[in-house]
């Protein structure tokens, strides 16, 4: 996983996971879990139960803590709200195999120690959408291994480590490139990567506030099988 940097500044947040994971994982011992969780704190460690108990379920290889469940309880500020649906929205197109989850980035997540070296070995992604990146080859490698787990998460600005205003666009350039393999005989998954290869920092705020609004109230499990927004409707660079 560390192969290919060229220094500290390389590694950003996923490099920093990855090497956490990796040296955790070297001390454990049988029976015990890895639980992580983000920097500010946005899901209290008192859940940390529910992750453990549901990588109890077999087959589990990680269990994901999940805000868009219809159970989970949320408190967010509603602009940081549109983004991250039109995100999910958008990912699920580029890779529609993995559609069954709806929240790849929440930061609260358990593995067993026996999971994770294969995980970490195999990972290239050093930035923000490295959690997508490692459900993505544990579903690969496994089908159904993740097991989303409902909470209650509290959106914490302040006290994130996060330095861009708006990670998601550079997300989805990311994960375009990582899910290239995920749509192969997908027309649609194709003409959604071309949308998110086109998009620019302009044409991905008018996006935000034109076509997100629309995503309001749409469950994530229809944006596959039922999408209310076509690639047509994405606003083109001038």
């Amino acid at each position: 996983a560390v192969g290919n940097l060229r220094g500290v500044e390389s590694s950003r947040k996923g490099g920093a996971v990855h090497l956490g994971l990796w040296e955790t994982s070297a001390r454990m011992v049988d029976g015990q879990v890895i639980v992580c969780t983000d920097a500010d704190l946005s899901t209290h460690m008192g859940q940390a139960g529910l992750l453990i108990n549901a990588l109890d379920h077999r087959g589990t290889r990680i269990a994901s803590g999940c805000r868009r469940d219809h159970s989970s309880i949320v408190v967010k500020e509603s602009g940081r709200d549109l983004r991250g649906r039109l995100f999910i929205f958008l990912w699920k197109q580029l890779a529609p195999d993995l559609a069954h989850l709806h929240d790849t980035q929440c930061g609260f997540k358990a593995l067993r120690p026996e999971s994770v070296r294969g995980l970490v070995q195999a990972a290239t992604e050093p930035g923000f959408a490295y959690d997508f990146e490692l459900l993505a080859r544990c579903e690969k490698a496994s089908p159904r291994s993740v097991r989303p787990v409902p909470i209650a998460w509290v959106d914490s600005p302040a006290a994130s480590t996060t330095t861009e205003d708006d990670p998601y666009l550079a997300m989805l350039r990311t994960i375009e490139r990582l899910s290239e393999n995920l749509r192969e005989g997908s027309p649609q998954a194709s003409a959604f990567a071309r949308v998110v290869r086109s998009l620019t920092d302009s044409t991905w705020q008018t996006a935000v506030e034109m076509l997100a609004p629309r995503l309001s109230g749409v469950p994530p499990l229809l944006d596959v099988n039922r999408p209310a927004l076509t690639p047509a409707d994405f606003p083109r660079a001038a």
